[in-house]
C-alpha cells in the first residue's frame, strides 16, 4: 500500500495529462514520477532541482510512499519564493506536500497560451478526439486478452529508438525510468565476464564441460560449479539473452540492494537454482550452464519490490498497438510457463532447466518479502522519529 508520509493515509491513483500520479485524500500532497514532472515544469524550474539531484546533494527526509526508504529533501526558488519537495532515488518518485504542486511553474500551460488561436484550436480538437478513443480503449479491457491500453490514453511506445525495435519484436522493455548518479559495477562486471568466459570458450570448448554443474557431480571443484556455471552459455542466443535481460532489471536491483547484498542475492539465486535442480531431476545428462537461474531471482526481486514499474511491448491486435503492463504481471506470465516447461523437463521432454529458473525465482521472492518487510519497519521508525 502507498501511504502519505505527511498523514499517513492511503494514497490513491489518479490520471494526468502527462502520466499517472498519486494523491492523498487528506492533505492533498501528491507522488509523481520525475518523468512526469520533467514534462509537467518549465526547464528553468525543473533543471536546477535535477542538477542537485544528480550531483547527490540534498539531505534526508520522509519516508517514500512507495519503498519506504528515506527521500532527500531539494529546494525549488520560485518567483513567489521557494519550497522544498522529496525525491526518492531508489523509485525515482517525487513527493510534493500539499498546494506546493500547484504553485510550480506549468511549461504546457504557458507553451498553449503563446500559441495562436488557431493551433489552440486544433489541440482542443485532438484532446477532444483522445477521449473519444479512451472509451473505445475501456471496451476493449472486456475482451480479456491479457494486457490493456495505457489508462490516460494510447501510448505512442517508448522513445528510445533500441527500446521501440526490440518492444516491436515482443521484447519487454522498461519505461518511466530514470537514471541516478548510481554506478551499477557488479552487474557491468559480471555482464562483462559472461561475454568475455563465452569468447575464450570458443577457442576451448573443454571449458563449458569443465567448469558446467553436472547433477551426478555436484560437489567437483570443491563445488564451484554451483556459481561458474552462471558465466558459461551454449551460444550466441542464449548469451545475448541472457544479458539483455540481466542488465535491464539487475541494475534496479543492484541500485535497491546495494553492492554487497545485491552480490548475496545473485549468488544464491545462481547456486540454489544448480541445487534444485540437481536434486530434483538427479538423472539429467545434460551440463547445466547459463545466467538465467541467477537472473530468474533478479526478476522476482524486482516484480515484488518495483511492482509498480510498468515494462512495454508491441502487440499485433487488429493493429499494432503499444501495451504497458506491470513488472509484477509479466514475472507473474513467466513464472507460469517455468512451472509449464519444468513438468516437460522432469518428463525428458525439453533439455532447458525450467527447474533451475523456479530455484532462482524462490530465493529472489524470498529476499524481496524480507526487502519490502525491513523498509516498511524503516518508514514506521523514521516516522516516529519525525512525530
Amino acid at each position: 500500500m502507498n501511504i502519505c508520509p505527511q498523514c499517513r493515509r492511503a494514497l490513491d491513483c489518479r490520471k494526468g495529462a502527462h502520466g499517472i500520479f498519486w494523491i492523498c485524500p487528506e492533505c492533498g500532497g501528491r507522488a509523481l514520477k520525475v518523468g512526469v514532472l520533467r514534462k509537467e515544469l518549465k526547464d528553468d524550474a525543473f533543471n536546477p532541482v535535477w542538477k542537485q539531484v544528480w550531483s547527490g546533494a540534498g539531505s534526508p527526509g520522509r519516508p517514500c510512499p512507495f519503498c519506504y526508504k528515506s527521500m532527500n529533501e531539494f529546494g525549488m526558488d520560485l518567483d513567489r519564493g521557494g519550497l522544498l519537495i522529496d525525491v526518492c532515488k531508489t523509485c525515482s518518485m517525487v513527493w510534493c506536500d500539499g498546494g506546493e504542486f500547484e504553485s510550480m511553474p506549468k511549461a504546457v500551460e504557458k507553451r498553449l497560451n503563446d500559441l495562436p488561436v488557431e493551433a489552440r484550436v486544433l489541440i482542443i480538437q485532438e484532446q477532444w478526439q483522445n477521449e473519444r478513443d479512451q472509451e473505445m480503449l475501456q471496451d476493449l479491457k472486456h475482451l480479456n486478452v491479457g494486457l490493456s491500453y495505457d489508462q490516460s490514453q494510447e501510448w505512442d511506445g517508448p522513445t528510445e529508438p533500441w527500446k521501440r525495435i526490440l518492444g516491436s519484436i515482443g521484447i519487454p522493455v522498461e519505461v518511466d525510468t530514470d537514471g541516478f548518479n548510481f554506478k551499477p559495477w557488479l552487474t557491468w562486471l559480471a555482464a562483462g565476464a559472461c561475454l568475455l568466459v563465452y569468447l575464450i570458450s570458443l577457442r576451448q570448448p573443454t571449458l563449458v564441460t569443465e567448469w558446467a554443474f553436472l547433477p551426478a557431480e555436484a560437489w567437483r571443484h570443491g563445488g564451484l560449479t554451483f556459481l561458474t556455471y552462471f558465466f558459461l552459455h551454449g551460444g550466441v542466443f542464449h548469451l545475448v539473452g541472457n544479458l539483455y535481460f540481466f542488465l535491464v532489471f539487475g541494475d534496479n536491483v543492484e541500485e535497491a540492494l546495494g553492492h554487497v547484498r545485491y552480490f548475496f542475492l545473485l549468488a544464491a539465486a545462481t547456486a540454489f537454482s544448480a541445487g534444485l535442480h540437481g536434486w530434483l531431476d538427479p538423472g539429467q545428462k545434460f551440463p547445466l550452464v547459463g545466467a538465467s537461474g541467477g537472473i530468474a531471482g533478479l526478476l522476482a526481486f524486482y516484480a515484488v519490490a518495483f511492482p509498480k514499474r510498468r515494462l512495454a511491448l508491441g502487440i499485433w491486435y487488429f493493429n499494432f498497438h503499444w501495451f504497458r503492463i506491470p513488472a509484477f504481471a509479466f514475472v507473474f506470465l513467466w513464472c507460469g510457463l517455468q512451472f509449464i516447461g519444468a513438468m516437460f523437463e522432469m518428463a525428458g521432454a525439453i533439455g532447458i532447466s525450467y527447474l533451475g529458473h523456479l530455484g532462482g525465482l524462490a530465493i529472489g521472492l524470498v529476499a524481496a518479502i524480507i526487502y519490502r518487510r525491513r523498509a516498511a519497519q524503516t518508514a514506521a521508525q523514521l516516522q516516529q522519529e519525525a512525530a
